[in-house]
């Protein structure tokens, strides 16, 4: 949810209708990220991924009620290989329309802080969606459970779902090499995110969005690539910078 806060909110405001989609539960498919969410906009338009995105399609042709829908979703295994995915599976899906959503929802996504929502069901037809204040956690089991790991994910009920969304560390690569591949692997097993930009523009895009959560490491002997990054670094909230590269002394890394 939080890759899709920046466009959810420029929707709503241009008055665009958009759909906001997240797993709420799965059934045999490979774990994947609970806090992954996908835009569907009018004509077919999707913004981000879901379930490596073998949901997207059944999504966007799904029946949305007014304040949104539970949906089941049957992901084949061919379906699914086709996606990365080792097999398929069941997968419930809450689709909410953004302006349904609670609207300071997407202030909080956008600072990369933890949040809690509880759509109440009448069936398969959501009811409301309601942002749950941190009392409203403390006093809600399910809610409480979740948020007591720090990790993204849902618990359904035959009247409700309750969604906490926890931010996950996101490294930021800025290179290419053994060195840029040896980081990656090692970030992947602590369960951050990974993202490397391999050029100005793609690198400079990737570090603008990064917060205090964050990290981001110039391994590039590439002036206009490193430079840019850096600068990027610098004028963003990221919270760690290492960059290493090639001058006159066999080499240098500085740290912040």
């Amino acid at each position: 949810m939080y890759d899709v806060a920046l466009p959810a909110r420029a929707c709503i405001r241009a008055g665009t209708r958009v759909v906001a989609a997240w797993a709420v539960d799965t059934a045999r498919l490979p774990a994947t990220d609970r806090a992954d969410a996908v835009l569907l906009t009018p004509g077919g338009g999707r913004i981000g991924s879901l379930l490596a995105g073998a949901a997207d399609s059944q999504l966007a042709a799904a029946t949305v009620a007014e304040a949104g829908s539970l949906a089941t979703l049957e992901i084949s295994d061919l379906e699914a290989q086709a996606h990365g995915l080792a097999r398929g599976g069941t997968a419930r899906c809450l689709l909410v329309p953004g302006d349904r959503l609670p609207a300071e929802l997407w202030d909080l996504l956008d600072d990369r802080r933890p949040v809690a929502l509880r759509s109440r069901l009448d069936g398969d037809r959501v009811v409301e969606t309601t942002l749950l204040s941190a009392a409203e956690v403390e006093s809600d089991e399910a809610a409480r459970r979740l948020w007591a790991r720090g990790e993204s994910g849902a618990v359904v009920t035959d009247d409700a779902v309750v969604s906490v969304f926890a931010p996950t560390t996101t490294l930021v690569l800025v290179g290419a090499g053994p060195m840029v591949e040896a980081i990656a692997t090692q970030a992947q097993l602590l369960g951050w995110k990974v993202a490397v930009g391999r050029d100005a523009a793609t690198a400079t895009g990737l570090i603008a969005g990064l917060s205090e959560l964050d990290l981001a490491v110039v391994a590039a002997h590439d002036i206009e690539l490193a430079g840019s990054a850096l600068e990027a670094a610098f004028g963003s909230d990221v919270g760690y910078l290492a960059a290493s590269g090639r001058g006159r002394c066999s080499s240098s890394a500085a740290t912040g």
